[in-house]
């Protein structure tokens, strides 16, 4: 009685899910017996697990696709990693002839150094040529004071090469001898201060070597009595002239001496200066080629030239200290 009081309930919940036409009977065919309700369940159980499935393959989808971005991640990492490093290796390698590019040098900064600071040096070094007993000064000593470390931190990577020529010119294989004996150099500094012939400051340098036109501190130096001779005519302070003026004017000397003009540019600059350009001009060549330069050797004299040259340093009122260092 109990199952079928059961029974009875079961069908009334089912016939509340009905539609009101329904019978008894095919209420009772529609209800599905015990073995369809266990393929039901074992049916939404296999969806249930086939769903389960298919959100796992998605994690694992998820999971291999962050995998395989971390894997990618690193890899770019590594890469980034061996190019820095190869970076660095080439930076470090060791450089050989066929692969080492010197870096071209700057002279700006040695070339505006002022002419006067380097005579007081080369005056002071030259005062102490005799050095005494108690006093003895190294070579190294003399290097460190021409090329002090407040000149190579004020050069600041730059070459001190316009100043070596100046301090070394018997080393300088960029520029040639000018050849002039001291003779020819009393000779062009008397025209350039435009002296006569019985004028004593002319017979002075003419007899340089002579005791008696000149003091025992001085004879037989040509660039001692020039020096006494612009000093008494021309007491000046220290010029504005500096290292690459005054090596300028050196390199129109020896055009000069050498027949030079338009062969070869002995500056350490590609790119003459103005300065420059105006002695050239000023001793008749300017830039004419070898040959016109042999047309205009005939018009205007070497000596001339010379006394030109020299004309235009006293207008730049050197002192006597620069006149001296200069020849």
């Amino acid at each position: 009685v109990e199952k079928n009081n059961n029974h009875d309930e079961s069908l009334q919940i089912i016939d509340s899910t009905m539609s009101p036409g329904d019978s008894e009977i095919g209420a009772k065919r529609k209800c599905p017996p015990s073995d369809s309700l266990e393929n039901a369940t074992v049916s939404s159980r296999k969806k249930q697990s086939s769903s389960d499935a298919s959100i796992s393959d998605n994690q694992n989808d998820h999971t291999t696709e962050n995998r395989q971005q971390q894997h990618s991640n690193g890899r770019d990492e590594t890469d980034d990693e061996i190019s820095d490093y190869n970076n660095n290796k080439s930076d470090t390698e060791m450089l050989t002839l066929e692969t080492y590019q010197p870096r071209e040098p700057s002279y700006a900064k040695a070339n505006a150094i002022p002419f006067h600071n380097l005579c007081e040096r080369l005056e002071n070094l030259w005062k102490q040529r005799k050095p005494t007993k108690s006093k003895k000064v190294s070579n190294a000593q003399k290097l460190e004071y021409l090329l002090p470390d407040k000149l190579l931190k004020y050069l600041d990577g730059g070459s001190p090469y316009p100043m070596l020529r100046l301090i070394l010119p018997d080393h300088d294989s960029g520029r040639p001898h000018t050849g002039l004996k001291e003779a020819k150099v009393g000779v062009v500094w008397a025209e350039a201060l435009g002296l006569t012939k019985n004028h004593g400051t002319y017979q002075k340098l003419m007899n340089f070597t002579s005791p008696a036109y000149n003091g025992p501190g001085v004879v037989g130096d040509i660039s001692l009595v020039i020096r006494e001779v612009m000093e008494e005519r021309y007491p000046c302070r220290p010029s504005k002239i500096t290292v690459g003026e005054v090596n300028d004017w050196l390199d129109v000397l020896v055009a000069i001496v050498k027949d030079r003009f338009g062969m070869t540019n002995t500056s350490e600059s590609n790119e003459s200066s103005l300065w420059k350009s105006m002695l050239e001009k000023e001793v008749g060549y300017g830039n004419m080629s070898g040959k016109e330069a042999s047309v205009g050797q005939r018009k205007v004299t070497k000596q001339k030239q010379y006394s030109t040259l020299v004309a235009k340093l006293i207008e730049k009122n050197l002192s006597s200290l620069e006149h001296k260092w200069i020849v």
